[in-house]
């Protein structure tokens, strides 16, 4: 029998910066100037304005440091404050990877760089994310064992993980760029190459095409994409990027 398996995701820490900016800069992604505050944002700001911007609608333009001991004990305190759902989401906000963050301790948990990569798309640094999620899953255990995570394969963590290897509680929601059979062929099949056990998909298409519906005349294309999807072992579809069943 089946069962619904309501998987919990979205961009997860978008209400952190309101919540941490003054408090816990060292929670935030570090830029290459070395600040740790959103796009924008002068170190100045931070200094003098740190208010203000607190203020300002910011609250996405910022990524997280993974690494950092003192997010990790918060992203699990948040989930233990919320009961302990199944589900933890670490979906990362909706930052381009060449805004991840840039401090010693998250590159440590880097693959090397791939050779010709696209520094603009910057898709490679899937496995300190991988990384973290596997820290977050051993912290929650401790207070629920059957706990999950659910994070994206999206942005700066399209590429499949080549350090570390998807702890089997975690499912990972892959959101392609580019929407020819090939293309997601190879997708799936790296990710799973690496490990991951469950997925869903979120095609992402309401801004790839500027509409939610299905685009007029791909009717045939996308329902083929779905149709293999399935057959890869995808456990639900977010169709729009909205709301999705999960069954499995």
């Amino acid at each position: 029998a089946g069962r619904h398996n309501a998987t919990v995701y979205g961009h997860a820490f978008t209400g952190y910066w309101k919540r941490f900016g003054a408090t816990h800069p060292e929670y935030f992604a570090m830029r290459p100037d070395g600040v740790r505050a959103p796009r924008g944002v002068t170190a100045e700001d931070m200094k003098e304005n740190i208010a203000a911007v607190l203020r300002m609608n910011v609250w996405n333009l910022v990524g997280m440091c993974v690494a950092s001991t003192g997010f990790q004990a918060q992203v699990v305190a948040d989930w233990i404050e919320r009961g302990k759902p199944e589900y933890i989401n670490l979906c990362e906000n909706d930052i381009p990877g060449r805004e991840s963050c840039q401090c010693e301790l998250c590159k440590a948990h880097d693959a090397p760089i791939p050779p010709n990569a696209d520094m603009n798309r910057a898709t490679f640094y899937t496995d300190r994310y991988v990384w973290f999620g596997n820290e977050i899953l051993k912290a929650a255990r401790q207070h629920r064992p059957d706990v999950k995570i659910s994070y994206y394969a999206y942005n700066g963590t399209e590429d499949a993980p080549r350090r570390y290897r998807p702890d089997p509680d975690s499912v990972v929601g892959i959101v392609p760029t580019t929407f020819t059979y090939d293309a997601i062929n190879a997708y799936v099949g790296a990710w799973k190459k690496a490990g991951q056990e469950k997925f869903f998909y979120r095609p992402n298409r309401h801004y790839y095409y500027a509409m939610g519906d299905l685009p007029p005349g791909y009717e045939e294309h996308f329902y083929n994409v779905f149709q293999k999807l399935a057959k890869a072992g995808c456990i639900g579809f977010d169709l729009i990027g909205g709301a999705a069943a999960f069954v499995e």
